[in-house]
């Protein structure tokens, strides 16, 4: 969250109730079209803003170490990344950028000047109207998630 909320307001905030965004650790076949396959390959899918749910491969050995040890995958960077999809960005063919669509650990992790771009881009485009959250000027207030 830190990542974008540097570029762009997002705020997200822990409810009891009913929340637009929904985050989960699960295993295999969960309930969507896109099973997961255990340790390796698919880390985590999300889907559009207009759905809201994120969810990650529960047989990874995630960490929030900031080094690569013992094959873990970094939460807060695939995190982030699908936190990119949440609002609303697609895949860069950038190596290197946050929303590229294959994880390599980056021991000095931060937004590639791309993902920033696409970030702005979008909510110069969409702001306020196809996502539906208050915004103002290149500023967006996303609030709500559950964690599963």
């Amino acid at each position: 969250i830190q990542d974008w909320s540097s570029v762009i307001q997002l705020d997200f905030y822990k409810t009891s109730g009913q929340s637009p965004i929904r985050i989960g650790f699960y295993d295999g076949y969960h309930g969507d079209s896109d099973p997961f396959d255990g340790q390796g390959h698919v880390l985590a899918h999300t889907f559009f803003p207009t759905d809201g749910r994120m969810h990650f491969d529960n047989a990874e050995k995630w960490s929030s170490k900031t080094s690569n040890n013992n094959n873990t995958i970094n939460l807060r960077q695939v995190a982030t990344h699908e936190i990119g999809h949440l609002i609303g960005l697609g895949h860069s063919n950038v190596k290197g950028a946050v929303m590229f669509p294959y994880y390599s650990f980056q021991k000095n992790f931060t937004l590639h000047p791309d993902d920033i771009k696409g970030a702005l881009k979008l909510f110069s485009k969409y702001h306020c109207t196809y996502l539906k959250y208050s915004c103002t000027y290149f500023i967006k207030n996303l609030t709500i998630f559950e964690i599963f």
